[in-house]
């Protein structure tokens, strides 16, 4: 599994590369790439942490630009810090990205939809 998913960092790197050369650097394009390299980075585990919150606020930081803050892509990358932050058992700032996620899930989506239960 491992050697898969090093394949899949080295593919969003790639992307990263190769898109940069076209696009600008806070086009929302990137903010996905961005965000899939930090699902990666966060899969391969605590090692990778640091890596993976990198990349997250780097499609945090595009996609508040790009999409507004109360986008759903917006929380689900505030989602992923959260995660990512318990992952290194800093649960204070876990609940902190948590909290801003669930605030825009329960706006947008309403409080019964699944992805609000998920952010609980």
């Amino acid at each position: 599994k491992r050697g898969k998913y090093q394949k899949a960092e080295k593919c969003f790197l790639e992307s990263l590369r190769v898109t940069k050369q076209y696009l600008p650097s806070d086009h929302e394009l990137l903010s996905d790439t961005y965000h899939n390299l930090g699902n990666v980075l966060y899969i391969m585990g605590d090692t990778r942490s640091d890596e993976a919150l990198v990349n997250y606020k780097k499609a945090l930081t595009i996609r508040k630009t790009t999409r507004g803050e109360d986008c759903i892509s917006v929380s689900n990358t505030m989602h992923q810090i959260g995660m990512t932050h318990l992952q290194r058992d800093d649960t204070k700032a876990a609940m902190k990205f948590w909290q801003q996620a669930l605030h825009i899930r329960k706006n947008k989506l309403g409080s019964e939809n699944v992805k609000v239960a998920d952010t609980l």
